[in-house]
């Protein structure tokens, strides 16, 4: 194995520490090292979090050091042993664009954070394809999104896509570049095969339906 794929084999972070809300933080840099079966690890948590929907997911993890200077500098050998800041409850946290450490002082409990990093440099660095890092995408399924225009006439949508909710993200976009004007409503997202009954062209109001004279229309029974 060569020096350069040695050096690519991991990345090295000494990023700067903050402390949280009022209180300072005694770190100034926390040092931590990943190989790339933590890379994707953690593009995993990522993915995790976007899919459900997640601001953040969290765990111990005690890979990140906390210091007041950068290891190996005059500064740091000056202060010795005092150099490393003892914590407690290491944390790993990843959110859908990013990851950090975050950790509290032994003893004070006072609270610290790193500096965020970036998920797309991480995936860069090791040459990982974020698609890959979790399960696979989703197949894209057929969708009828069934809803009404302003004036109250029915639409009903053709749409491929993973999810209901996201079958209504792409018919609504359907709806705006044909210039959809006023407020369309949406009603729901039916797979196709599944069988489904319209009351007519339009919007049916109950007053309608139990009008005598629709009764027939609408076969509407004496009781239930």
């Amino acid at each position: 194995m060569t020096n350069k794929q040695i050096i690519a084999a991991h990345k090295r972070y000494c990023v700067e520490v903050t402390g949280n809300g009022d209180v300072g933080a005694t770190a100034n840099l926390a040092d931590f090292t990943l190989d790339e079966a933590a890379a994707r690890d953690i593009l995993k948590l990522a993915e995790m979090a976007r899919e459900m929907k997640l601001s953040r997911l969290e765990r111990f993890d005690y890979s990140a050091s906390f210091s007041r200077e950068q290891p190996g500098t005059p500064e740091a050998e000056a202060l010795g042993e005092e150099n490393d800041v003892r914590v407690d409850c290491t944390s790993l946290v990843v959110t859908g664009t990013d990851f950090y450490f975050r950790a509290y002082e032994k003893h004070s409990g006072n609270p610290m954070s790193c500096a965020h990093q970036s998920l797309n440099d991480l995936a860069s660095y090791f040459g990982i394809n974020q698609t890959d890092s979790g399960k696979a995408q989703e197949p894209l399924l057929q969708w009828h999104v069934l809803g009404a225009h302003a004036n109250g006439n029915f639409f009903d949508i053709s749409v491929q896509a993973s999810e209901p909710l996201a079958a209504f993200g792409v018919a609504a976009k359907m709806l705006e570049e044909a210039d959809e004007e006023g407020d369309a409503q949406f009603f729901a997202a039916i797979r196709y095969g599944s069988h489904f009954e319209l009351p007519g062209d339009s919007v049916v109001e109950l007053s309608t339906v139990l009008d005598p004279e629709q009764k027939e229309v609408f076969s509407v029974p004496d009781s239930i």
